[in-house]
Formats: C-alpha cells, sequence, structure tokens
C-alpha cells in the first residue's frame, strides 16, 4: 500500500483517508496524508474495533460515507 500511494497520481484528487483497527491506530492518518502528495484531502476516519465489536459509532461512518464525492 505505501508503494502505491507513493507512486500514484493523486494530483487535485478529492482523498476520503480510513483505517480500522482494534487497538492503538497510532499516527497512520497523518503518515496516509505525507504519501498522498498533491491530494486534496476530504475526510478522514478511524474505526475502531474492540474485539468484535465496533467502537466507533456507526453515525459516524454513515456520516463519512455520505461526505464522500
Amino acid at each position: 500500500m505505501s508503494t502505491y500511494l507513493q507512486t500514484a497520481d493523486f494530483k487535485d484528487k478529492n482523498t476520503y483517508i480510513f483505517a480500522t483497527n482494534g487497538g492503538w491506530l497510532g499516527h497512520t492518518l497523518k503518515d496516509y496524508e505525507k504519501k498522498v502528495k498533491n491530494a486534496q484531502i476530504k475526510g478522514e476516519l478511524n474505526i475502531h474495533f474492540n474485539g468484535t465489536k465496533l467502537v466507533t459509532p456507526i453515525k459516524d461512518i454513515e456520516n463519512f460515507a455520505k461526505n464522500i464525492k
């Protein structure tokens, strides 16, 4: 994924970044932001799980998805 993000042309592309995790996300979203050079980052979302339970409110996920254009 990292190689693709660094080599793909994101110039003037609307980009929405999200990641799923079952623990600590760390700086993953910021790392992706740096790799998609020239992209127009329109939103980001951390989708967090605790085991099999979704911790991120489903409304946050729905709102994120609705705003993708």
